[in-house]
């Protein structure tokens, strides 16, 4: 059986020496924020049963809340406008909702159940986090919902730094660090960006 585009073009990578640490970003087209596939739903409901059975994949630190219900806001706005087949508003009891026709379900999105990034995280197969601008070049993570993290905790890293978040990739500081604070300090809430990443695990299980 042919290998799809992306696993060749990942072996293709691979067999490319020498490995060079880069930061991979590409910039996109704000239609192309959130990314549809067809497993998606699949997806989706794996991470709802997470969201309702494992709280150690959401976390968020006090003073967090108006940046997670402008993340919030402003992917109901997106998703719904990109995507009109999959999201759509109504109201229920006063209350703002989206349907969500694949699904078969009805959410409410005006971050009252829930932290608004879980709401958010409903949303999309994704996972999401949120990062403060701490000094000139400095960023914390301070809300997440991480549902598909490749071997790491969530837990163990909510609060830290952009450099000690990455310390255990081997390089990242010295490499790639400085230019990854930077990065996050210059860009805007209308450049959207797109970083690739892979990694070969043992295990198919999310």
């Amino acid at each position: 059986m042919p290998l799809k585009p992306l696993r060749r073009a990942l072996l293709d990578a691979i067999d490319q020496p020498p490995h060079r640490l880069k930061l991979g970003l590409h910039a996109v087209a704000t239609s192309r924020w959130f990314e549809l596939y067809e497993d998606d739903d699949l997806q989706l409901r794996r991470k709802w049963h997470l969201l309702d059975t494992h709280e150690d994949v959401l976390a968020t630190c006090t003073g967090s809340e108006s940046a997670q219900a402008e993340l919030l806001g402003s992917m109901v706005e997106h998703l719904c406008h990109h995507h009109p087949d999959r999201y759509r508003r109504c109201s229920v009891r006063g209350r703002p909702h989206l349907r969500l026709p694949s699904l078969r379900c009805l959410l409410a999105v005006d971050g009252r159940d829930e932290p608004p990034i879980a709401t958010a995280a409903r949303l999309v197969s994704d996972d999401l986090c949120l990062m403060r601008a701490d000094g000139e070049h400095a960023h914390t993570l301070v809300a997440a919902a991480v549902c598909f993290p490749t071997r790491w905790s969530l837990r163990a890293k909510m609060g830290s730094s952009m450099a000690a978040i990455h310390a255990p990739v081997p390089g990242y500081q010295a490499r790639i660090g400085t230019a990854s604070d930077r990065l996050m300090s210059a860009v805007g809430t209308q450049r959207p960006l797109e970083r690739e990443n892979w990694s070969v695990l043992d295990d198919a299980a999310l």
